[in-house]
């Protein structure tokens, strides 16, 4: 069977080609609206994907910061943690970052989805694979008014054969816990 091509068009490390670009200040919160004095830089790709590539000074009240930081790190240093570390990806703490991870594969038991295996996985052959939750951008940025309701779209990239060095067919594989907090969050 011939390689498929990657799902991922970039190479490793990753490079950040284009050159930081810091935005005029807002001066209110660009989620709740909400002027004030002490609103704090917010990074429009986060850190820990782009560095400090894209920047938006004075856009984040404290309150939705704290908010969007919880999700952040849920998805950064869970969710794609294995990929952002096999990529080479900015990190505010680079000894933190793991030579390899546990790789949880999943297989329907009776009629639950259970973990069937664990094993230590060096972070260079970890199957690549990003899940995401495409959001709508915030209201202020968009155009539009503030809502509470969470709208977007999930979304998946893998690398067939990656996967399939370490994971059968019918079996799955258990990539971070996220609760329904994180997300709800967001609404908030």
């Amino acid at each position: 069977m011939a390689d498929s091509p990657s799902p991922f068009p970039f190479s490793v490390p990753i490079q950040i080609a284009s050159p930081p670009k810091r935005y005029p200040p807002v001066g209110r919160c660009i989620y709740c609206g909400t002027y004030s004095n002490k609103l704090q830089l917010e990074h429009i790709i986060p850190f820990g994907i782009a560095g400090n590539s894209l920047l938006l000074p004075k856009a984040s009240c404290k309150t939705c910061a704290h908010v969007t930081s919880q999700i952040e790190q849920a998805c950064l240093r869970h969710l794609w943690w294995p990929l952002r570390a096999r990529m080479g990806a900015p990190t505010g703490q680079p000894k933190e970052r793991p030579e390899t991870f546990k790789l949880r594969r999943l297989a329907k038991v009776d009629s639950d989805i259970r973990v069937i295996d664990e094993s230590d996985i060096r972070t260079s052959e970890y199957p690549l694979n990003y899940v995401a939750l495409l959001l709508q951008p915030p209201g202020i940025l968009a155009g539009r008014e503030s809502t509470k309701t969470l709208e977007g779209q999930l979304w998946a990239r893998y690398s067939v054969d990656e996967m399939r060095k370490f994971i059968n067919d019918d079996e799955g594989m258990l990539m971070a816990k996220i609760t329904p907090q994180h997300i709800r969050a967001y609404a908030c």
